[in-house]
C-alpha cells in the first residue's frame, strides 16, 4: 500500500510524468460454489466464516432471496466499507456482486485478506466493472474539458467548484472530471480523471477505453506561437472576447459548447484552434492503465477470475 505526498490514499499506484494512475471503485459479480450458497441461503450468518463482524444492511432483504452484507474496517480513523450481495434463484447456486474501492479498503490487509479469501471460495468470478482514477497535477480551472461524442453535462456547485461528465452515470464508458483537491481539502493541486471501464479481460476492453476517454486539454509542455490565420473582423472580436470569458472556468465551457453551433466548420476550427493554443489534448497512457488493471487483477484473482 502506498499514500503519496500530496495526500491521497492510493493502493499500489503507478505513476508517470507526475500523472497517477490508480483503481477507485470495482464491483465483482461471483458464482458461489454449492456447499457455500447452500448454507449461505439457509443461515445467511455464515457469512462470517469469511468475513469477520459483517452485518445485514436489511433483514427485509432476504424475504426476496436477496441478501446484501455491508463489512466496515477502520485504518487511521477511517472508515472502510465494502458491500456484498447474493441473489437466489430457486435451486440454482447464489450468484452476486462485491462491490469496494481498493484504495481505501485495501489499506486494510484484512480486506485484502478477507476478500481473496471469499473470492477463493466462489466458483466463477468476473469483474464487472471498475473506475480508472487519473490524477492531474493541474487546477481544475487550467484544463478545458469539451463535450466530444458523448453527452457532457456540467454540475456547478459553487462558481469555483464544478464537475464534469461525459455519458450515463455507472455505466461502462461512463467519465467524470473534477477537482480532487477541493473534494480533500489538499494544499496541492489535483484534478481527477475518472473513467468506468468494464471487465478487463474480456474481448471489448481496449475499444471500451479508447471510446470512454473524453476529450480534455490540459496546459503544453511548450506553447507554439505559429501565425496567426487571416481572420475577418467580427472573428477577430469574438477570439478577444473569448480570450476574456475564458478566465472564468465555467462560463468557457458554454463557450466552447456554443461554438460548437457555428455551422461553417472550418471557421469554427479556426478560432477554436486558436482560443486553445498553448494546451495539448490529455491522452492517458494506454500502458500504464493496461498495467495498474493487471496487476489489481492479479490481486484478486486467486485462479478463479474469467472472462465474463
Amino acid at each position: 500500500m502506498k499514500e503519496t505526498q500530496n495526500g491521497i490514499a492510493y493502493y499500489k499506484p503507478i505513476v508517470r510524468d507526475s500523472i497517477v494512475y490508480s483503481i477507485d471503485k470495482v464491483r465483482i459479480s461471483f458464482q458461489l460454489i454449492c456447499s457455500v450458497s447452500l448454507q449461505l441461503r439457509n443461515e445467511p450468518d455464515s457469512i462470517q466464516n469469511f468475513f469477520d463482524y459483517i452485518q445485514l444492511k436489511s433483514d427485509e432483504e432476504t424475504l426476496y432471496r436477496k441478501i446484501v452484507f455491508e463489512r466496515i474496517y477502520t485504518h487511521q480513523r477511517n472508515k472502510l466499507c465494502i458491500h456484498v450481495a447474493i441473489f437466489f434463484s430457486d435451486n440454482s447456486t447464489g450468484k452476486g456482486f462485491i462491490e469496494f474501492n481498493p484504495n481505501k479498503v485495501f489499506q486494510s490487509p484484512k480486506a485484502i485478506y478477507e476478500i481473496q479469501n471469499f473470492l477463493n471460495a466462489c466458483e466463477s468470478v468476473s469483474i464487472d466493472r471498475y473506475d480508472l482514477a487519473i490524477d492531474i497535477p493541474c487546477e481544475m480551472s487550467s484544463i478545458f474539458p469539451r463535450k466530444g461524442r458523448k453527452k457532457m453535462m456540467l454540475f456547478i456547485s459553487s462558481p469555483n467548484n464544478y464537475t464534469v461528465y461525459w455519458g450515463e452515470r455507472n455505466k461502462v464508458g461512463f467519465a467524470k472530471l473534477y477537482d480532487k483537491s477541493e473534494q480533500c481539502g489538499l494544499s496541492s493541486s489535483i484534478t481527477r480523471l475518472e473513467i468506468t471501464l468494464g471487465n478487463p479481460e474480456g474481448t471489448t476492453w481496449e475499444h471500451e477505453l479508447m471510446n470512454a476517454i473524453p476529450p480534455v486539454y490540459i496546459p503544453a509542455d511548450i506553447i507554439t506561437n505559429d501565425s496567426e490565420p487571416k481572420l475577418s473582423s467580427p472573428e477577430k472580436v469574438i477570439l478577444i472576447l473569448s480570450r476574456l470569458l475564458m478566465k472564468n472556468e465555467i462560463d468557457r465551457i458554454l463557450l466552447f459548447n456554443i461554438l460548437g453551433r457555428l455551422k461553417d466548420k472550418n471557421r469554427r476550427n479556426v478560432i477554436q484552434n486558436l482560443l486553445l493554443s498553448g494546451y495539448k489534448q490529455f491522452s492517458p497512457d494506454i500502458q500504464m492503465i493496461s498495467q495498474v488493471t493487471a496487476q489489481f487483477v492479479n490481486e484478486i484473482r486467486g485462479q478463479n477470475i474469467k472472462s465474463a
